[in-house]
């Protein structure tokens, strides 16, 4: 993989700019200020048309199209989408919330045009950025209302993984089922939940409430190309860049696994002096030396802590549930 085509507005283009940066061969088709709409959609697809990038493992395509459209604005007068004013800024009424289903089903559906013609590449749709996390889009006190709160910043986060999971869905429902929805949060995260928090993401977003300071995009393109790198020439798996652990996070891991082994080893001996090898007991599960504490927490019927004797791990218990099966960036 040596070749970017990047389309979509002004994140697009600071993401072009990284990879430039980084060595790369770059097709730079994004317009800052850019906003999803028939018009714009087709722009862009004849652009990519009419670039004629080569195709090939070699070539990886860039959507960075929706950030502009699915912010919307709550108050008492219901939801209006983000509005360019005279100042050729974006600006929010209200609370900003992240749209629902059925606002990005008309986006996607939107895209259509463009997608036909990316998807004959290797294509990536980057799920749109947080923005105003840390201050509003202007001085009114009546837009952005409660930017500031202790909480907002979180909800916000949620709800772009939603609607993340919401993409996913759509896409795998379409007949672009080859596209791969991202989100940037967990790119820059690295796949470590200590770094997607509103609070890691404040710390080193910077003083635009729109755009994030230039190390941000940096790591959000480095484990892009490292996950992109891992898939080779077949289908992009969510995986990244490996990490080294530090002494702090050593010491955790170490703590954690003594600790667990010191429970296994109790209720083993426990279920031992009951002369059973099924029985019940205070770690959960049933007795088996080759199971670990994890499974036994799940039990046959998925009760954490005191499962029935028989089939292992049961299929409701939490060992079993979704963030044990998760893939990096999912």
């Amino acid at each position: 993989m040596k070749r970017f085509v990047v389309l979509g507005a002004s994140h697009g283009h600071r993401i072009a700019e990284t990879l430039k940066n980084d060595g790369f061969e770059v097709t730079d088709l994004t317009d800052r200020g850019w906003k999803l709409s028939k018009t714009g959609v087709a722009a862009l697809a004849d652009k990519l048309t009419q670039a004629e990038v080569p195709q090939g493992k070699d070539t990886q395509v860039i959507l960075s199209v929706l950030d502009s459209s699915i912010f919307w604005g709550e108050s008492n007068e219901g939801l209006e989408p983000s509005k360019k004013l005279a100042d050729n800024r974006f600006h929010i009424e209200g609370r900003v919330v992240v749209a629902g289903r059925d606002v990005l089903l008309d986006r996607f559906n939107m895209l259509a045009p463009l997608l036909n013609v990316a998807s004959k590449y290797r294509t990536v749709l980057l799920s749109p950025i947080p923005r105003y996390i840390t201050g509003g889009c202007c001085n009114l006190r009546s837009h952005c209302c409660g930017h500031d709160e202790d909480a907002a910043a979180s909800d916000q986060l949620s709800q772009l993984e939603r609607a993340r999971g919401t993409l996913r869905d759509i896409v795998f429902q379409s007949k672009f089922k080859s596209v791969m929805v991202l989100n940037p949060v967990k790119l820059f995260s690295g796949g470590r939940a200590r770094d997607t928090t509103a609070e890691a993401l404040k710390a080193v977003w910077g003083p635009d409430p729109v755009h994030p300071a230039r190390e941000v995009y940096q790591r959000i393109v480095d484990e892009l190309v490292d996950a992109l790198k891992a898939a080779g020439g077949g289908k992009l798996r969510n995986r990244g860049r490996k990490r080294e652990r530090s002494a702090e996070e050593d010491h955790r891991a170490s703590t954690y696994s003594s600790r667990s082994k010191s429970r296994n080893d109790a209720g083993d001996r426990w279920a031992k002096s009951k002369g059973s090898r099924g029985g019940r007991h205070p770690s959960g599960g049933s007795y088996n030396p080759g199971r670990t504490w994890a499974d036994r927490a799940g039990g046959s019927r998925g009760h954490h802590g005191g499962g029935y004797g028989g089939r292992a791990g049961g299929n409701s218990g939490w060992a079993n549930r979704g963030w044990f099966k998760r893939g990096r960036y999912h």
